[in-house]
């Protein structure tokens, strides 16, 4: 019964934070909110398309075009 108390507070504390878990004094995962996920996974995409055209515009500014 305990693990499931330990979980339920776990779920709650995620919904303000993520919460990160170590295992052996190293992180070893983090749990994240739906919104934070969707979030991260925004920006992330994002990140992708910023890099590809910054790629694009220099690869073009140096051929001259």
């Amino acid at each position: 019964m305990d693990a499931q108390n330990r979980f339920r507070q776990l779920l709650e504390t995620v919904h303000s934070e993520p919460v990160t878990i170590t295992r052996h004094g190293r992180t070893a995962a983090f749990i994240a909110s739906p919104q934070d996920m969707a979030d991260l996974q925004d920006v992330k995409a994002k990140r992708t398309q910023a890099v590809q055209w910054f790629t694009s515009f220099f690869t073009q500014a140096e051929a001259g075009k």
